[in-house]
């Protein structure tokens, strides 16, 4: 009772009481609803070339590992409208595994089936500029992403529906 008699009569100790309790109780709420990592994902904006990243949290998944639920997102695609996908949209990971710090992805072949006129239009333009096609414009941009996540990774191999498609050269026994 002493110290409600103090918290009383003295208004600077009252007010810094409650303070304490009002940092104690939101740090307490920020820690409750942090579920997840934070990812980031890096996409093209549309009509230019300019790069629109987006930090995501993800929260893990039981019997999935953190690089297959990323993966899975970063397949999904953006959240923002003037931002590309990676790859069409439809196009479902199939598989992702990791084994020697080398990554497996297997997609489905809406990659390729589904793929835009504005993308058929950005042939040309990427052969010239990058000496490259879409897709592998699309495949360099998903190791990037990758990569930057994931620091551990030596390298991405990428099959489109079950074929092997880019990556390190993988030995035929």
């Amino acid at each position: 009772m002493p110290f409600i008699k103090l918290l009383k009569s003295d208004k600077k100790l009252l007010c810094a009481v409650i303070l304490g309790f009002i940092f104690i109780f939101s740090f307490i709420c920020f820690l409750a609803g942090f579920k997840g990592r934070r990812y980031y994902f890096t996409f093209e904006e549309a009509g230019s070339a300019r790069k629109i990243v987006e930090v995501r949290k993800i929260p893990s998944e039981k019997y999935r590992t953190k690089l297959e639920c990323y993966v899975e997102e970063l397949i999904l695609g953006p959240s923002v409208q003037r931002a590309v996908p990676v790859f069409p949209v439809g196009t479902k990971v199939l598989f992702c595994h990791e084994s020697n710090r080398i990554v497996y992805i297997n997609i489905s072949e809406e990659a390729v089936t589904g793929l835009t006129a504005v993308d058929v239009e950005k042939e040309d333009e990427y052969k010239k500029k990058y000496g490259k096609t879409v897709l592998q414009v699309r495949y360099e941009q998903l190791r990037e992403n990758i990569k930057k996540n994931f620091s551990d990774v030596k390298e991405v191999n990428l099959f489109i529906d079950g074929n092997f498609t880019f990556g390190e050269e993988i030995p035929r026994s």
